[in-house]
């Protein structure tokens, strides 16, 4: 009859060990599928390095769209910043590399506190009370905003992280992907 009970106990514990793995996998299974399917993000790396050589420019209708910041709940249009150079990174909580290269971005933004011709947006779809606690847990100076996957086609991607520094209404940098932003390379950019 021990024995009997213990091999329930066993198989119990292989199920639930088996649904956690599930569960993990399937949590990170956006940011694991371009190890699994690189071919699209491959692609969108060679679109960028295009894009860096050559700067794309906005429209005035890429401009116009809508992004909400979340803790005072007031929208904001993109269109208020076109005069401004803009740091635009577009990200998720879930995301690894997301969450890696925020240090960094936080870092970068600080030292441009001061210059009010600067502006940087963090950008997801994520919901609103995962913003909210993420910024809450991590105390970032970033500003975080949402939107409801209205971006121009000009900032759509199929992978994140993705980052655009537009200056003078034009994209003069576009990364998939996440890096160190806190270096002599971007600031250069960014004035």
């Amino acid at each position: 009859m021990g024995k009997k009970i213990l091999k329930i106990i066993a198989k119990i514990f292989v199920f639930f060990l088996g649904m956690l793995s599930a569960i993990t996998f399937m949590k990170h299974y956006p940011t694991l599928k371009t190890y699994f399917y690189p071919s699209s993000y491959e692609k969108e790396i060679q679109q960028t390095e295009k894009n860096i050589e050559k700067k794309i420019n906005i429209t005035n209708e890429d401009f116009d769209f809508e992004i909400l910041e979340p803790i005072e709940k007031k929208t904001i249009n993109l269109s208020t910043y076109k005069d401004k150079i803009i740091f635009l990174n577009i990200w998720a909580t879930w995301c690894s590399p997301c969450r890696e290269e925020l240090p960094s971005m936080d870092s970068l933004k600080q030292k441009f506190a001061n210059n009010k011709d600067v502006v940087f947006l963090n950008i997801s779809d994520d919901n609103l009370v995962n913003i909210l606690k993420f910024k809450q847990k991590h105390q970032y100076t970033l500003n975080f905003y949402l939107h409801n996957n209205n971006l121009p086609s000009i900032l759509s991607g199929n992978s994140i992280p993705r980052t655009y520094i537009i200056k003078n209404k034009k994209i003069i940098y576009r990364l998939v992907g996440a890096r160190n932003w806190n270096t002599n390379d971007v600031m250069k950019l960014l004035k």
